[in-house]
């Protein structure tokens, strides 16, 4: 085994161990849509739908003007300006968590920091 392939090894072992940590945390696989349904959760007092797979809405915002009315989180690493919607399962509500505004650049040699630079209401 090459010293590369032994660091990557080690680091998928450590990945593996903070990602069963932050499962631990939401109830939920660490995939990054489910972190961050529980972060928009947490923040803006959404009740999450039991089911992960419930089709398009991810849950409903409890108190506030928008109460009862469902949403589906999206969590995007940066804020390239797009949303990708699905006609055949509209929420009420669309929720955009973005990182900071990303150019049309290519990703090769970057990294994707999980960070929320804003949110949105659609």
């Amino acid at each position: 085994m090459t010293e590369d392939l032994r660091q990557r090894a080690g680091l998928i072992r450590a990945r593996g161990a903070i990602d069963r940590g932050i499962a631990r945390i939401i109830g939920r696989p660490a995939h990054m849509g489910h972190s961050g349904e529980f972060i928009a959760a947490q923040g803006f007092d959404i009740a999450l739908e039991t089911a992960a797979n419930h089709r398009g809405v991810d849950g409903r915002f409890q108190p506030g003007p928008l109460a009862g009315r469902t949403v589906n989180v999206r969590f995007r690493t940066g804020n390239d300006g797009l949303l990708d919607i699905h006609a055949a399962a509209l929420p009420d509500v669309f929720l955009v968590l973005a990182g900071p505004h990303v150019g049309a650049v290519s990703t090769r040699g970057g990294v994707s920091r999980i960070a929320v630079a804003g949110a949105f209401v659609f």
